[in-house]
């Protein structure tokens, strides 16, 4: 259907000595066969041969979401799974053989956060970080690609910057 030529049919199939003049009258009949052809099929091919390329991995899924919101920008629009979040630090006694955890004043070194266990509890699978301009114009739209792309049972939550 996509290679489909008209032209080429008509030419193989009428007589040769009737050709000139009908020849042009049937290729003008066509005419409109073959453009459809052209505006529905052939981009309708090219389009579902592009989904067929996505999935839901990461820098798959954050390729869609910048090229449909068109930002000019690979990365205006990110995706950060969550176990990049949190450093987990757990504090043990001397006795149990684990490293030690050295605790230093805020100009000496790098702060050691303290959190409960229900603080670590991961509500979201992954975080999509959007610009605020796209995501006051179409947040359902943006809801709507994740949606069709992500794995059922997945979280996730959507942050302006």
């Amino acid at each position: 259907m996509y290679s489909l030529n008209f032209t080429r049919i008509i030419r193989s199939y009428l007589a040769t000595w009737l050709a000139p003049v009908r020849l042009a009258w049937l290729t003008a009949l066509v005419s409109p066969l073959e453009q459809t052809r052209d505006d529905v099929f052939i981009t309708f091919r090219n389009e579902a041969i592009e989904k067929a390329r996505y999935n839901c991995q990461t820098i798959i899924l954050q390729s869609i979401l910048n090229k449909v919101f068109n930002t000019g920008n690979k990365t205006d629009i990110y995706i950060k799974n969550s176990d990049e979040f949190t450093e987990h630090t757990n504090l043990f006694n001397e006795a149990e053989g684990y490293p030690a955890i050295y605790l230093y004043n805020e100009g000496e070194g790098r702060p050691i956060y303290l959190f409960n266990e229900s603080e670590f509890e991961q509500v979201y699978d992954f975080v999509v970080y959007v610009p605020t301009a796209i995501y006051n114009a179409s947040l359902d739209v943006l809801k709507a690609w994740i949606d069709k792309y992500k794995f059922s049972g997945i979280n996730y939550n959507i942050i302006a910057y």
